[in-house]
């Protein structure tokens, strides 16, 4: 059995910062130490990008 830890919220503020500079899912998902498709689903919700409307 895979164990995970979901995203928090300092993630959450990390990964809406790296986007707003227009860096690539790969590099946040590596200084996160989490898999491109962690932050690729993080991001499909919608969560990270309310941190800058």
């Amino acid at each position: 059995m895979n164990h995970y830890t979901r995203i928090n919220l300092k993630e959450r503020e990390v990964i809406a910062e790296m986007r707003f500079k227009e860096e690539s899912i790969r590099s946040i998902a590596k200084i996160l130490n989490r898999s491109p498709s962690s932050i690729s689903r993080e991001l499909s919700k919608g969560y990270s990008s309310k941190f800058f409307h």
